[in-house]
């Protein structure tokens, strides 16, 4: 898919202009398993699909090597070949977000020079839990590279999690890779950087849930900026009361993650102005499979279920459109 003109504008205006591409992706741990939700903010439609892989297949690990993926999983793929978010067999589930700061780091011995399209992927095909990722990042080198799908190659940022209900979002920055990890970095957007994020929500983390209401001011501004997500997917997050089952889980979450709205203006770019809007929601229970996942772009607007791990089980090659 040819990227259209006003795409092509807000993306090469992206390494001057700030973010081009926004999202918003929330993990909860509770009673009924390790829920998961994710927002994909972009400008035009990006052709989603849910697909499966399976150990054996060779995958490209950058623009001139290939790996061999070693864990079954299944993922939500982009312009039909760039993994945006999967599950593995071993429950561990990955996404990726844009980061416009992500910088290229030779970090520790770099046995994998895996480029940043590859590495949501890599990470489900190589590693079983969060902790295993963690004890094994500092083999892996990230490698910044243009794609064949995009003009421009967005720079992106990591959230994962597993059915433990660990917790983990890596940023390759100018001084190195960062590890944020634990239950308070529930909820990743955009740059600025995790550290700062939770900065600005430091005032509002002292607020008594109990008693916050409609007029409580937590520092948002009801803006699309990944700042004011951030805040607004945390404060809402914490008045979460405890779900009844995983599905009232998936719900009660899905309804954290801010939609930005179609045509709401984002900036100038060439003298004229841009936008972008949720284009889909996915909702996942990462213990048990269970998925939502919710297409609103131009004339379609649908709602699709089905169980990753159960189509996973299957051991069958699948590849079906998301956008129809």
């Amino acid at each position: 898919m040819k990227l259209k003109a006003i795409a092509l504008a807000l993306l090469a205006g992206a390494t001057t202009a700030g973010t081009a591409h926004a999202c918003t992706t929330i993990a909860w741990n509770t009673d009924h398993g390790v829920i998961s939700t994710r927002t994909f903010d972009w400008l035009e439609q990006s052709s989603p699909n849910i697909e499966t892989f399976y150990a054996g297949e060779k995958r490209a690990l950058n623009n001139s090597e290939t790996y061999v993926v070693k864990n079954d999983f299944i993922a939500i793929t982009a312009y039909e070949d760039i993994v945006a978010e999967g599950v593995n067999k071993h429950k561990l589930h990955v996404n990726a977000l844009y980061y416009g700061p992500q910088t290229n780091v030779d970090n520790g011995s770099g046995s994998a020079q895996v480029n940043q399209f590859a590495l949501t992927e890599y990470l489900l095909s190589e590693f079983s839990s969060v902790d295993d990722v963690v004890k094994n990042i500092d083999k892996i080198s990230l490698k910044f590279e243009k794609s064949d799908a995009l003009p421009v190659a967005p720079t992106l940022h990591y959230a994962l999690a597993d059915a433990t209900g660990d917790r983990l979002i890596i940023e390759h920055d100018e001084d190195g890779v960062k590890l944020y990890r634990g239950e308070e970095h529930a909820v990743m957007t955009n740059q600025p950087s995790v550290s700062q994020h939770q900065k600005n929500w430091s005032p509002s983390a002292n607020l008594d849930f109990a008693e916050v209401d409609a007029t409580t001011d937590y520092g948002n501004k009801g803006r699309i900026n990944a700042e004011d997500r951030y805040l607004h997917a945390n404060y809402f997050l914490n008045q979460l009361e405890a779900p009844t089952s995983a599905r009232n889980g998936m719900v009660k979450l899905a309804s954290v993650a801010y939609n930005i709205p179609h045509d709401a203006n984002n900036k100038v770019i060439n003298g004229g102005m841009t936008g972008y809007a949720t284009e889909y929601q996915v909702t996942i229970d990462v213990t048990g499979g269970d998925t939502v996942f919710q297409y609103k772009w131009g004339d379609t607007w649908s709602h699709q279920e089905w169980n990753m791990y159960d189509i996973l089980k299957q051991g069958k090659k699948v590849k079906i459109d998301l956008d129809k």
